[in-house]
């Protein structure tokens, strides 16, 4: 969810915001992963972030790059990543509501709602937005996991 990415967001922002956390090290509670392809370079960007005691999920892509399966095959990444690293046992994302395209991404990662739509500070907006959210339990992704990838051979 973008509540906290200002807009217009220049490749300056970006910049920063990938110096947060280079892979594998985290910094101050943050991982922060660029999606690229190649040919276009960057494209959007995934993160964790650790915040009261849970990790959050989020992740922002550019418009050229919507409904092209991008955020679902980085967010499967991610997920997996967060689940056997930092050992969580859940992860939690929102989505504004006025975006289904993104709560259908997390979906598909397995995150269900978890509780009553509510307002959530929208940077890039400069106001509250409806927002929804979600949780994956290690549960649920631990069955996904087993059952969406074929067994290892012996």
């Amino acid at each position: 969810m973008l509540g906290r990415v200002p807009h217009p967001y220049s490749r300056e922002d970006a910049l920063a915001w990938l110096t947060l956390s280079p892979f594998g090290l985290i910094l101050n509670g943050r991982e922060a992963f660029a999606i690229t392809v190649r040919g276009k370079g960057l494209i959007g960007m995934m993160g964790l972030d650790e915040q009261e005691g849970a990790v959050r999920f989020g992740y922002w892509l550019a418009p050229p790059f919507w409904s092209r399966g991008y955020a679902s095959e980085a967010g499967r990444a991610v997920v997996d990543l967060a689940f056997s690293v930092f050992d969580p046992d859940a992860l939690v994302a929102d989505y504004y509501i006025d975006n289904p395209a993104s709560g259908r991404v997390l979906e598909k990662l397995g995150f269900a709602p978890a509780g009553p739509v509510a307002p959530h500070p929208c940077l890039a907006r400069g106001t509250d937005v409806p927002a929804q959210p979600m949780a994956l339990d290690r549960q649920v992704w631990w069955v996904r996991t087993r059952h969406d990838r074929p067994a290892l051979a012996s």
